[in-house]
């Protein structure tokens, strides 16, 4: 069972850290950005502050999204 814990453990931070990076590589400044009224924005800081509380559950808890 421990295998399992940290197998999940190492596959969830590996799609955590994967799915930051890929978040971060579209950012652009409030200058850069072109208006468009159909697409939807996220701030960078709302996906930053959603991985640094989704690790930190994760670090005391690996089971923590099962509840």
């Amino acid at each position: 069972m421990f295998g399992c814990l940290v197998a999940g453990r190492l596959f969830t931070q590996k799609m955590l850290d994967n799915f930051y990076n890929f978040a971060s590589s579209f950012a652009v400044s409030q200058a850069q950005m072109t208006p468009s009224p159909s697409e939807m924005f996220i701030p960078a800081n709302v996906v930053l502050k959603w991985y640094e509380n989704f690790q930190r559950r994760l670090a005391q808890n690996p089971l923590f999204w099962k509840t």
